[in-house]
């Protein structure tokens, strides 16, 4: 007798066959079913996202400012990578079946690979189908097809979908303390540095703005196997001080925050834009 998941895939290549068939002999007049979106639940509903998977469960929620990470860390989210996961749901194709007319462990679906909750709807990722690299995925009570490229992002977890800032958007720099360089905001809102050199208003106020705006280019979770590291400390305006860890400089500048248990990586090139500055910066 043939297997379940067998009479699947066999159905599917009847499918593609049929569809492949209505390629050449479409006619524009005919009233045949388009393709849906597999949900009509649209991006701009949703207002939160949760993941979960084997060592896995995040939680996200949009808010006036954008969408922050409220689990395991309450920091705001990577605003592309989070339209990246919404984007699922505009992806069209056709309905395979039923759940209930299938044997969901057949297809990795009865003990998904993970899951995503958007608001209330549910989509579980099982196992990769044999024809055309694609995965089965459930949501809510259907089956379909998708192409096998959003398991592995989402298992990239924590870094994939934090923000790759430094700081958090609302936050504003009153003072600065570098390894070998310090600036302070007074209350003219005038930069000051702790060094003899007069380095202009402008160079002053730039570094502050890269450890606001700078993004990095991949995070990755803090190895406090790599300390001791050189101590760097932020204080923002609502009086919060942000330690940081300067871990390395080169091949790549690594700047740890352990307080979320992350560290963030730039090009060495970065070191006169983040942690020094130099001296043709400074008025003449």
């Amino acid at each position: 007798m043939l297997s379940q998941r067998l009479i699947i895939n066999l159905v599917l290549i009847a499918l593609i066959a049929g569809l492949s068939y209505a390629g050449f002999h479409f006619d524009p007049g005919s009233t045949a079913d388009k393709r849906l979106t597999i949900s009509k639940l649209r991006p701009d509903d949703v207002d939160s996202i949760e993941i979960q998977s084997a060592d896995l469960q995040l939680r996200l929620q949009r808010s006036a400012q954008g969408w922050d990470l409220e689990s395991p860390i309450n920091w705001p989210a990577h605003a592309t990578n989070v339209g990246r996961l919404l984007s699922i749901l505009n992806f069209e194709t056709s309905v395979l079946a039923d759940a209930a007319d299938v044997d969901l462990a057949q297809l990795g679906l009865q003990q998904p690979k993970a899951s995503i909750r958007f608001n209330d709807s549910l989509l579980q990722f099982g196992t990769t189908n044999n024809i055309g690299e694609r995965r089965y995925v459930m949501l809510d009570t259907r089956l379909y097809l998708l192409p096998d490229v959003h398991l592995a992002f989402i298992t990239q977890g924590l870094s994939a979908l934090v923000d790759r800032r430094l700081l958090p958007r609302r936050g504003e720099i009153v003072s600065l303390r570098l390894p070998d360089l310090e600036i302070s905001l007074d209350e003219g809102n005038l930069w000051h540095a702790n060094q003899a050199i007069e380095y202009s208003q402008s160079s002053l106020l730039l570094l502050a703005e890269n450890w606001q705006n700078l993004q990095a280019t991949r995070i990755g979770q803090f190895d406090p196997e790599l300390m001791p590291g050189q101590s760097i400390e932020i204080e923002l305006a609502d009086g919060q001080v942000v330690e940081f860890l300067l871990l390395s400089e080169t091949p790549e500048i690594v700047i740890a925050h352990p307080g979320i248990g992350l560290q963030y990586y730039f090009r060495s090139d970065y070191r006169d834009q983040l942690i020094a500055l130099r001296s043709n910066e400074n008025d003449s």
